[in-house]
């Protein structure tokens, strides 16, 4: 196997932002991230990659950092065993179909 093609553990994470709004409330939205590993087992390391993937995720919304206040995590699903190109797979068609 090449590099690119090493199975990894897919795991998709829920959470829930709060953040400072523009007109100084707090606010809270819903975000997904995913995360890929080498272990089955969700880390704590992993947990906080995956608290900084949904801030990165609010930040591409809003445009640019916000101040966040928290990052919860809502749920962590397992999604599967797998190399990337076979996690990939279709998206480009969805993307040019969401356009």
């Amino acid at each position: 196997m090449s590099k690119t093609s090493k199975l990894q553990h897919y795991h998709l994470v829920a959470g829930t932002v709060a953040f400072v709004s523009e007109n100084g409330d707090i606010e809270h939205t819903n975000i997904n991230t995913t995360l890929a590993g080498d272990e089955r087992n969700v880390t704590a390391k992993q947990v906080g990659l995956a608290q900084q993937g949904i801030q990165m995720r609010l930040f591409e919304r809003t445009g640019g950092p916000v101040d966040v206040r928290d990052v919860f995590i809502v749920g962590i699903s397992y999604l599967g065993h797998m190399t990337p190109e076979k996690f990939m797979h279709g998206i480009e068609e969805l993307q040019q179909n969401a356009a």
